[in-house]
């Protein structure tokens, strides 16, 4: 029988990273940089906590997924270590290879001794979105009045919001999709709003759903707005993307604006993988670096906000469709299940791998999310009855 060490800890870290991902945007413009990357105290927090248990309990999971990257690894890391200088991407790239081994070897094990643990994850989403609320509210006032320069609060909303569905906690549920607006992020407010509208399909009738909204959001804006004043900075980001697809004529450099350097940011990976047929196969191996052109400066990074060609620059075709060809077969369990929590987290967290960022690569907690998933999945089980 396996035994977990230090598993309570894993809701305060999963929490803790929430919060602490909403508050360090207003420390890093208030003030300084050193608070941008506090919510990584988390990751490693939880990384170690995944790696005490593995080792104590002697166990990784026998998965297609973890089987290919314990041997692809060998490839990726010899071939960086050939083609590239060791620098910080050097390690960053480390944890893409194996977060996945971690986490869902973990998240397996934690669906199958302890998902007493997954249940006070979902219990405690009320209250985390009483704590995160006041933060946003507090981001989005600072920049109102240009004490922050930058539109875009980084948060955990999805967390109790798919909750109150899920509850049927209309009221607050409205309430926490208005919060989500003034977060200013769009790629989490896409993908939050894709779950929301797939889960409904399931959970109640859509309908219901948009009658709730629409008797609510109106009242919640119009308070907002003679809170706060003009509020057009809430809509306008969107609007900027619509005018750059709607045009006769796609310009991609208003569409790279639009979306906050996201088309030069892939584009910089396609230029790097061009300069040889073998790098679109094989990849261009840890440490790996390729400039992206802005309208000021070049600036060098070693991953794209486009998740896909993330791995396709990391590992190549090989390593893109085994990641891929697993995450896509999750995600069809996860459509048909959709009244589930944690299949909720699996779909808004496979829409933003393809318009937020590469969190593949970065979140320890993704992956214990996916090793739950892998659990229900095979054993047909829910975390959460």
């Amino acid at each position: 029988m396996h035994k977990l060490y230090l598993a309570s800890l894993i809701r305060p870290l999963f929490y803790g990273s929430a919060i602490v991902a909403s508050i360090s945007p207003i420390l890093y413009w208030m003030v300084g940089p050193l608070f941008a990357q506090m919510h990584k105290v988390f990751f490693y927090g939880i990384m170690f906590v995944m790696v005490v248990n593995l080792i104590r309990n002697r166990y990784i999971l026998k998965d297609n997924l973890i089987l290919f990257l314990a041997f692809y690894s060998v490839l990726i890391i010899t071939l960086g270590l050939i083609l590239n200088d060791i620098n910080r991407a050097t390690f960053a790239h480390f944890q893409p290879i194996f977060l996945p081994i971690l986490g869902i070897s973990f998240g397996y094990l934690i669906a199958k001794v302890r998902p007493d643990i997954l249940v006070a994850i979902y219990d405690g989403s009320y209250r985390l979105g009483l704590i995160l609320s006041p933060i946003i509210i507090i981001y989005f006032l600072l920049y109102q009045y240009s004490f922050i320069t930058y539109f875009g609060a980084s948060n955990l909303l999805f967390i109790p919001i798919f909750w109150a569905l899920l509850e049927k906690k209309w009221l607050s549920l409205a309430l926490f999709i208005v919060i989500l607006f003034f977060t200013g992020k769009r790629s989490a407010t896409i993908a939050i709003f894709a779950a929301i509208l797939l889960s409904s399909l399931r959970v109640i009738s859509v309908k219901t759903l948009f009658l709730s909204l629409f008797v609510f959001l109106p009242i919640v804006l119009v308070t907002a707005i003679n809170l706060f004043g003009d509020l057009s900075v809430l809509y306008g980001r969107y609007e900027l993307i619509l005018n750059a697809l709607m045009d006769e004529e796609m310009d991609l450099a208003k569409l790279n604006l639009a979306t906050s350097g996201r088309v030069n940011d892939f584009m910089g990976v396609v230029y790097s993988l061009n300069k040889d047929p073998f790098f679109w196969f094989f990849g261009k191996g840890i440490g790996a670096l390729f400039d992206v052109e802005t309208t000021a400066e070049v600036w060098t990074t070693h991953y794209s906000h486009f998740t896909p060609i993330s791995y396709i620059f990391l590992g190549g075709w090989i390593m893109f469709l085994a990641v891929y060809g697993k995450l896509i077969s999750l995600l069809i369990y996860c459509l048909k299940n959709m009244n589930d929590y944690y299949s909720m987290f699996f779909v808004y967290y496979f829409i933003t791998s393809f318009i937020g960022g590469a969190i593949y690569f970065t979140d320890s907690f993704i992956w214990i999310f996916i090793g739950v998933i892998v659990y229900q999945k095979k054993w047909n089980r829910k975390a959460i009855c």
